[in-house]
């Protein structure tokens, strides 16, 4: 009965409801594809609300072309809101996700629909201060969105090194310097042990993380912010340029890649180093990341109390370079190179990576609505026994789709 009657008074007051709002496009400007948005008319609240989807099909071959593995799933499916809160100096932004391989569902046995659930507060021009679960200031690969790749995903690299999301505290300064220079260093104090769920808090430490971030941009800002995405969709008429640096402490981390992968068996302190630049002028877009993890004082291999298992840091560095060219009529042709080699103990059961990989993008509206293409070919090498093994190729396909 009670739910009846709350059903009722809701409907009741839908009308009301809506009187009081406006529905809007987020931004009347094709060009910036922000989404559909509410506000009520005194501006102090809105609602910002974006989806978007990547449906992937995908086979691996080896050398002699026999079938390794075959994909067909949707990669990401994705609810975006946000919007101001009270003033416009008062921001929020929820991100949820609802494909299993967006959950982290195999690495923690938790479907973790929770992407990101933080506030930013403007407390000064060039000052942000943001406080809830979101990206990290790592390197410049991960923090691009993932709908706003010229590749189907990022390079193995990245997978091997990022230090993804995180719940803590981050602030974000951004003065100018000189006439045209921009300079942004931004900085976190986090839990260290990555997005919510139970399977990471049962084993909470006592440790947390730090990470601090400079970036410059000797030639002035990008034009749509596209020091944060991949390609040069709006053909920059002047070479921009952004080059970053970061670096990042995870005390007593309790999984595999620090904040994210598998439960280690004791906790270790890791360090993160990341350099990366982004150059884009006239439809060219390079790329370029360095990425390194070192286990501080200790071994990278971590064994239960049984010493019956065994679960071991990925230690060591990568490499990724992106170089691509963007016609007039928005067709794109890539290519990327990626290396991941793991150091020390971390090679008894990881080989060196490399991947060489070609990608043709068809940009039908901006990164919303785009038709991607992808070979790569993987070498892998064993570096105890020094020899090489199966090489494998891999053809993706991908719809990605939103607003």
């Amino acid at each position: 009965m009670k739910k009846i009657l709350m059903s009722a008074i809701l409907l009741l007051a839908l009308p009301s409801i809506i009187h009081a709002q406006t529905i809007f496009f987020a931004d009347k400007k094709p060009q910036k594809f922000n989404g559909l948005g509410i506000y009520n008319n005194d501006t102090t609240f809105s609602l910002n609300l974006r989806f978007r989807m990547q449906a992937r099909m995908g086979y691996t071959v080896d050398d002699k072309f026999n079938l390794v593995s075959s994909d067909y799933f949707l990669r990401r499916l994705r609810l975006r809101m946000d919007g101001i809160m009270w003033s416009k100096k008062l921001t929020y932004n929820i991100q949820l996700s609802f494909s299993r391989g967006d959950m982290d569902w195999d690495n923690t046995g938790f479907p973790n629909v929770i992407r990101d659930a933080f506030v930013t507060y403007k407390a000064h021009k060039n000052l942000s201060l943001i406080f809830g679960q979101t990206k990290l200031p790592g390197n410049r690969e991960r923090v691009i969105s993932s709908s706003e790749l010229q590749f189907p995903d990022r390079s193995t690299a990245n997978a091997r090194f990022n230090i993804d999301r995180d719940f803590g505290a981050q602030f974000v300064y951004e003065p100018h310097i000189g006439k045209h220079a921009i300079l942004m260093v931004k900085g976190a104090l986090s839990s260290g042990k990555g997005r919510n769920n139970p399977t990471i808090t049962a084993n909470r430490s006592d440790g947390f993380a730090y990470t601090g971030r400079v970036e410059i941009l000797p030639m002035g800002e990008f034009a749509m912010k596209g020091d944060y995405s991949e390609g040069d969709w709006i053909r920059e008429t002047k070479p921009k340029l952004s080059i970053g640096a970061t670096y990042h402490l995870n005390e007593k981390a309790l999984r595999n890649g620090g904040i994210l992968g598998t439960l280690l068996q004791q906790p270790r302190d890791m360090e993160q180093v990341f350099v990366d630049a982004m150059l884009k002028h006239q439809g060219w877009a390079l790329m370029a990341e360095y990425m390194n993890r070192k286990t501080k004082n200790e071994s990278p291999v971590t064994v239960s109390a049984d010493g019956k298992t065994k679960t071991t840091v990925y230690d060591g560095f990568g490499i990724n370079t992106q170089l691509s060219y963007q016609f007039k009529n928005h067709w794109e042709i890539a290519g990327r190179y990626t290396l991941a080699e793991p150091t020390g103990d971390t090679r008894l059961t990881e080989p060196q990576q490399k991947d060489y990989s070609i990608g043709v993008t068809r940009y039908l509206n901006y990164h919303r609505l785009k038709v991607q293409l992808e070979a790569v070919k993987t070498d892998r090498w064993d570096l105890i026994k020094e020899s090489a093994l199966t090489p494998n190729y891999t053809f993706r396909f991908q719809i990605e789709a939103g607003i």
